[in-house]
């Protein structure tokens, strides 16, 4: 009977601890996200919606062009936003992605929807963007398979090894998920 109580104690704090660790990274190379944190900064006003990623090269481990459309809301006030950034994804976290997008990249299109995210929502801008561990949800796994983009043609839900016939070269992927941005000082 102690033995099972122990047992059953044990399962409970692996199962704490699994909830409590943050965001695990991409792959071999990723870095933290530098946007990341454990909590919102106080005060913080939160933007839900969705993020959805068209990656231009999906084979590349290089750089590549990265179109981001966001549909964000606060308080019923809904707006879109859309950028293209050159930028690394191959084995990087979608934390990563999105954190390189509002806050790390000096590309003109990410300083440029940073800036047109703070004015839709009457902030200040001087505001930066935050994420928690539990920003992104309902993610389509990262990575090439069966996120493939082609013409014509509808692709399955199971996982695909490589893209359909009729696709472009070089293959092109997307993945979307559901957002909750934190602004603050």
């Amino acid at each position: 009977m102690v033995v099972r109580a122990m047992l059953f104690a044990c399962m409970i704090a692996a199962m704490v601890m699994q909830t409590a660790v943050p965001a695990s990274a991409g792959g071999p190379g990723d870095t933290p996200p530098s946007c990341l944190v454990p909590n919102p900064p106080g005060g913080a006003t939160a933007l839900r919606g969705t993020v959805a990623v068209d990656v231009q090269d999906a084979g590349t481990t290089a750089n590549t062009n990265v179109d981001f459309i966001l549909r964000l809301e606060r308080g019923g006030a809904l707006a879109f936003f859309r950028a293209s950034v050159n930028m690394q994804v191959f084995a990087t976290s979608n934390e990563n992605i999105l954190c390189t997008l509002l806050k790390d990249s000096g590309s003109q299109g990410a300083i440029d929807l940073r800036a047109a995210i703070l004015s839709a929502f009457g902030l200040p801008t001087t505001y930066h963007f935050y994420l928690v561990d539990k920003s992104l949800s309902k993610a389509e796994i990262q990575g090439v398979s069966n996120q493939w983009l082609c013409n014509d043609t509808y692709t399955p839900p199971s996982p695909l090894a490589s893209p359909p016939a009729g696709c472009q070269a070089p293959a092109r992927a997307a993945s979307m998920a559901d957002v909750l941005i934190y602004v603050a000082k």
